[in-house]
């Protein structure tokens, strides 16, 4: 579309761009990351003390020794944030 001078960067423009590829371009993440999550790393012999396992488990179910570091954010900012991605619609609950 550059090349035939039908996009020129402006504003208008990507607007333009994000209306029309934004959703396939949550679906494609969503799929990479859905694979990516289930993927298995594979035990390292030579490192013994890597985790090993699909990732998606090893979020959810931690090994024992494993600290939790996260810390939960005020709950007024998590409903802000929420409502301000409703009409991503299948994307936020997944």
């Amino acid at each position: 579309m550059k090349d035939t001078g039908e996009f020129t960067g402006s504003h208008s423009d990507q607007i333009a761009l994000l209306y029309i590829y934004l959703s396939m371009i949550r679906e494609e993440v969503y799929n990479y990351v859905s694979l990516w999550n289930t993927h298995s790393i594979r035990y390292q012999r030579n490192q013994p003390h890597l985790p090993h396992g699909k990732p998606i488990v090893l979020y959810f179910t931690p090994l024992p020794g494993v600290l939790d570091y996260g810390v939960q954010p005020p709950h007024m900012k998590l409903q802000e944030l929420t409502e301000s991605v409703c009409e991503w619609g299948m994307f936020l609950h997944r």
